[in-house]
This record gives C-alpha cells, structure tokens and sequence, in this order.
C-alpha cells in the first residue's frame, strides 16, 4: 500500500502544485493593488488545483478504466489534491518514496503489486487454470533473464504474459478479455506482447480458431452439438483459408453464432458481443465470409443484407 500511495500522490499532487502556483504567480504578476490580495489567491489556488486534479482523473479514468481509478482511496488523494493540499500530499509523496527513488523516477514505472500477485490475480479473474498460472511464472523469469523487465511496465507484461501462457496451454482469452481484468489497454498488452516476441528466443504459439471454442461455448451456455458443429465450420474454414488475415477470435465467435442457428439454440449478436467481447460488426462481417465462402445454407436473414 505504501508503493500504491507515494506512485498516486506524486502523480496527483506534482501537476496540481505546479499549475496551481504557475497561476498565482501570473495572478499577481498583473494585479496592481495596493493591499495583498490573500483572498483572491486562494480562491485562484484551489480553483486551478481542482481543475488540474480533475483532468489529472480524467486522464488516468480514459487510459486504465474506472476499475482502478474509482476507489476510495485515489478519490480521496485526488480531493486533497483538488482542495488545495497538493503540497502537503507532495511532501508525503516523497516521504514515502524517498527523493532519491523519485528523482530516479523509478517509482514512476515500477508495479503497485509483485508480478506474482498480479498474476495470480489475472488467472483466478479470468478463470484460467493452475498450468497458466505455473506457466505465466516460467514466462516471467525467462523474460527477466533476456533483461527485458527493466524501464518496463510490470502492469503491460505480466498482462502479455497471462495472453502468451493461455495460448499455450490451450485456455485462449482475447485482447478484449485480458484488458478487462488488468490495468492495461488493448493497446499497451499488444505492444508489450510484441516486444517479447521481438527480444526473445521464447516461442509464441499463434492462436487458432478452434482454442476459442470451448470457452465461449461455455460462456454462452450452448450445447455439444453446437460446439461440434462450430468445430466443423471452423476446419473447412482453415482448410479453404477463410481465416488468413483475421482474428481468429472472431473466426470462432462467428462460428458458433452460425452453429448456434444450425443448431437451434440461436443467440442475437448482441449477447454474443456482450458477453465474449467481440463486436457485433466483426461478428457480421466474419459470418458473412463463412456463409460465402463454405456455402453454409442455413444462416440468418439479416446476413443477406
């Protein structure tokens, strides 16, 4: 907790002082009065320092979600920021950190929990088995033994690692899924994915259709049949190379949504999308290319349009 509330008041509390004071500065730089006016820079102070702080929330709101900005405690750092305390949170800050590690700006990068914690975390959320788990260990050390960990966000890999880990242990989750549970965009698991398999001997199994398909299967609650005819689908599409040059998430959705219809067990796009995270457009668009292409009879009306 200590890590958690020196990394968030500096965050909070440095752009608020500067700012805050920058316009007190200019504010008496152009009055004129004779009489000091106190009043009117503290009104100044605390209503740029609760501009600032609300853009500081904001900002971080847009970039790692409510999940984690939506909480007592940094609500409660970004109110003291707002009121006027910036300094004082400031100066805890840097109690907590220490000056040294907070000009080094360490404290900066460095994770608000241990990798293992994390990891932890983001297999029991996901609901991802005890092999993951060991596996996104093994991944970790190796990738601190390539010395790829350092100026690094642990909050980016450990996400990366649980994507690489599931792929490998056949329990596939999506971009869309592994962001949901942790502290990272789609964007930055996807960078961090990248770098390791750039810097790296580690190989990285591409994931296909067909690991997709128990799990959402499940998700969605759909039969055995289904998933049966969803794994059909999914082979004549590998095999007529429907997939090339797409996500196979959305390959494997698709199928089950047309498997589902075979089947009788139809389910609407929009609960398909809502619950396994994959937009309703990819979903139209993938099941339109299976219709066309393996010359599927039964579909839905609305994918003729």
């Amino acid at each position: 907790m200590g890590d958690e509330m020196n990394l968030l008041c500096l965050k909070y509390s440095i752009p608020v002082f500067m700012f805050a004071s920058l316009a007190a500065i200019i504010f008496l730089a152009v009055q004129s009065a004779p009489v000091f006016p106190w009043l009117e820079l503290l009104f100044i102070y605390i209503v740029v320092s609760a501009a600032v702080a609300v853009a500081v929330f904001a900002l971080r709101t847009a970039v790692h979600g409510f999940k984690t900005t939506l909480n007592i405690f940094e609500l409660g750092i970004a109110g003291l920021s707002a009121s006027g305390m910036s300094l004082l949170i400031a100066i805890l800050g840097l109690f907590l950190s220490g000056i040294i590690d907070y000009l080094g700006g360490e404290k900066w990068t460095r994770d608000l929990e241990s990798p293992e914690q994390e990891i932890q975390r983001l297999v029991s959320e996901l609901g991802m088995s005890e092999e993951v788990y060991n596996s996104s260990i093994e991944l970790y050390e190796k990738i601190s033994d390539f010395g790829l960990l350092k100026g690094r966000s642990i909050s980016e890999i450990v996400p990366a690692i649980i994507y690489i880990a599931g792929r490998d242990n056949n329990e596939p989750r999506t971009l869309e899924e592994v962001s949901e549970a942790s502290r990272a965009s789609k964007k930055e698991i996807g960078r961090a994915y990248r770098y390791i398999g750039r810097n790296t001997e580690i190989p990285i199994r591409p994931s296909h259709p067909a690991d997709f398909l128990d799990d959402f299967a499940s998700k969605m609650s759909l039969s055995d049949d289904v998933k049966e005819s969803a794994e059909n689908i999914v082979e004549e599409a590998v095999e007529s190379d429907v997939v090339s040059g797409k996500s196979p998430a959305g390959i494997a959705v698709s199928a089950l949504y047309l498997a589902a219809h075979i089947e009788g067990e139809r389910r609407s796009m929009n609960d398909m999308s809502r619950t396994l995270g994959i937009t309703t457009v990819t979903i139209r668009n993938r099941s339109k290319d299976l219709v066309d292409e393996l010359g599927i009879k039964e579909y839905p009306e609305h994918l003729e349009a």
